[in-house]
Formats: structure tokens, C-alpha cells, sequence
């Protein structure tokens, strides 16, 4: 099974349990400091991020978008942007840190002026992505240490 397929898989499924047993891509991160040197875990970041990227809208998340006020972002695209930002910042990539810290206090705001279901599909897409980028992670992680 490829990397797509196993990404479509997981988004796709976020009602039921997964079958293997789920790490928070953050954490995966974290534990990798200790295995790559910071320039190459920054570039397999880079990588995990290219290929949650490279899945197709429609397949990222299922589900429809929430009706908003016209002038708010979209919260699956909210939602992937603060997946990659989590991303970025575990891996010490500078300049992460307050570009995490300002796209959080922008995803407040959202949720603020719009309805609760704008809220529940980010934290249902956030969910699906940070499965699929255990996923690409786990993927990208075990490519690197062969090579």
C-alpha cells in the first residue's frame, strides 16, 4: 500500500479506531531529535509536508465545509495549516515557534466569529491530518534510516 493510499485511508476514516496503534506526529518528532542529525529531520519534515500536500483536496478530509460569513478561511485548509505548523515547530525550523503562535490566535478568531461547526470540522479535519502525517512520518522516517 502506498503512502497516498494509507493518508486516504486514514482521513477518510476518522469515525473509527485506528487498527495500528497512533502516535501524535509531534511526539514521532520529537523522539526522531535523537535519530537525525537537525538539518536532515527538518528535511524529512519537509518531505511528510510535500506528501500530505500532494493528497487531493477532496481526499484529505471527508466531509462537506461548514457554512461560514464569506470572509473566514476555510477550516480544513485551517486545519492542514496547523499540522504543518506543528510540524515545523517540533523540528525547530525557525521562525516555527511564532508562526505556530500566530496561526493559533488566527484559528481563535475564526472560531470565534463563526458557527460551531466551523470548530468541529477544523478539529475533525486537524484530527485526520495529524493521523495521515503519523502515517507519512512513519514512512518517511523508516526510508531514511535504510538509506
Amino acid at each position: 500500500m502506498n503512502l497516498h493510499t494509507e493518508m486516504k485511508r486514514d482521513l477518510a476514516s476518522l469515525a473509527s479506531p485506528p487498527t495500528a496503534p497512533y502516535h501524535d506526529p509531534v511526539w514521532m518528532v520529537q523522539r526522531a531529535w535523537s535519530v537525525f542529525r537537525l538539518t536532515r529531520l527538518q528535511e524529512l519534515i519537509r518531505l511528510t509536508i510535500k506528501d500530505l500536500q500532494a493528497l487531493p483536496t477532496s481526499e484529505r478530509v471527508a466531509g462537506d465545509r461548514p457554512p461560514g460569513d464569506g470572509s473566514d478561511a476555510d477550516p480544513i485548509v485551517e486545519a492542514f495549516r496547523a499540522c504543518c505548523e506543528e510540524l515545523r515547530e517540533a523540528s525547530g525550523m525557525v521562525g516555527a515557534e511564532a508562526d505556530r503562535a500566530r496561526h493559533c490566535r488566527e484559528v481563535r478568531e475564526h472560531i470565534a466569529r463563526q458557527p460551531p461547526v466551523w470548530s468541529a470540522t477544523f478539529t475533525e479535519a486537524l484530527s485526520g491530518y495529524r493521523r495521515a502525517a503519523t502515517h507519512a512520518l512513519e514512512m518517511t522516517f523508516a526510508k531514511a534510516r535504510v538509506a
